[in-house]
């Protein structure tokens, strides 16, 4: 509902939908995966062996490819810097150091919010339309976290 009018279902688009379904698989296994390490240890330790998994991983695959790995102008460097610093220090780790304090089954209802509050930044800072199907399907994750937390509580 978020996507609005790009839904479309389509065989020139069936490799992408399929890559998003895969993309859905890998994040699902990774909330579970960080909710049953946090047990054993703290959110810092888990990023960091995380991070050089998932590190080593990417390099192998970008050489592998024939990717630039190495930033050659500083504007470069302060982008890595910059995702290195808010998306896997800030995000991420939040979302390990949470995932401490909440079932990870939870937890995962609770992070489908990023799609709304995107969208909602979208129309704040971009002026980007919001249309009924948007609306409704940020209304449909909201009622589905509160039905999540009362049925958490009960």
């Amino acid at each position: 509902m978020l996507m609005g009018g790009s839904f479309n279902l389509s065989a020139d688009r069936l490799a992408g939908d399929a890559l998003s379904v895969l993309s859905g698989a890998f994040y699902g296994g990774y909330i579970l995966a960080v909710g049953r390490s946090r047990a054993a240890m703290s959110a810092p330790a888990l990023m960091l062996w995380s991070g050089l998994a998932a590190s080593i991983l990417l390099l192998l695959a970008a050489l592998a490819l024939g990717e630039v790995v190495v930033p050659s102008t500083p504007e470069g460097w302060a982008v890595v810097l910059g995702l290195a610093v808010v998306s896997q220090v800030g995000g991420q780790g939040l979302i390990a150091w949470g995932l401490a304090h909440v079932p990870a089954a939870f937890g995962s209802i609770v992070l489908l919010l990023q799609p709304a509050v995107a969208s909602l930044a979208a129309w704040m800072l971009f002026s980007e339309a919001l249309g009924v199907a948007e609306i409704a399907g940020s209304a449909v994750i909201l009622l589905g976290i509160h039905i999540a937390r009362k049925a958490k509580s009960a």
